[in-house]
């Protein structure tokens, strides 16, 4: 008889420990999930590897429309020293989606290379804060930067993630609470 995730969390002592499955301070092994049940224990192990990759792959997504949000702020931005730094922020994102690609490849599924609609809304925001001129651009730019740290912080608490992706999740989290520090004091400036 196959065993299903959620008794595996109230019994963590009938999984074996071979792969390391991470969720915030939690841990279970999950390699041979059921086995002493009679198999079925691959098919869930299948199913907790597809529903982190998706999660994952969720991320990716949202990384790579904030990347082609910078681009189009980039060119909309008319102060050089914002300019520079924006670059900085922008490239700070490359990491941690090579990072959390490979995490997905480890999975065994493909990572995502782009964004997705999500990512016109994105640079839409950006496009229209344009009109406000550089306090517009930094204020839509502030708002996808909070969107991608609150769904770093959804995955965190929302998924049963591998250990891993748990802590190159917590850097980028940690990265984009210093974009926002840095939003909110070029917004600084234009308050008054």
């Amino acid at each position: 008889m196959a065993r299903n995730v959620a008794h595996l969390l109230l019994e963590p002592s009938l999984a074996k420990p071979e792969m390391s499955i991470m969720s915030n301070e939690k841990h279970i092994g999950a390699t041979q999930i059921g086995a002493s049940g009679g198999g079925g224990g691959g098919s869930v192990v299948k199913k907790i590897e597809d529903d982190q990759a998706h999660a994952l792959n969720h991320l990716l997504h949202l990384a790579n429309d904030l990347c082609l949000a910078y681009g189009t702020a980039r060119r909309r931005i008319s102060d050089p020293a914002l300019l520079e730094t924006m670059g900085e922020l922008d490239t700070s994102h490359d990491r941690y989606r090579i990072e959390l690609a490979e995490c997905v490849t480890a999975l065994g599924h493909t990572p995502a290379e782009k964004g997705d609609l999500h990512g016109m809304l994105e640079r839409g925001r950006v496009v229209l804060g344009e009109l406000h001129g550089d306090e517009g651009v930094l204020r839509a730019m502030a708002k996808n930067e909070e969107e991608m740290a609150s769904a770093f912080r959804e995955a965190l608490h929302a998924h049963l993630l591998p250990a891993e992706a748990i802590a190159i999740i917590e850097r980028a989290l940690a990265h984009e609470e210093t974009h926002a520090e840095f939003y909110n004091r070029a917004l600084g400036r234009f308050v008054g």
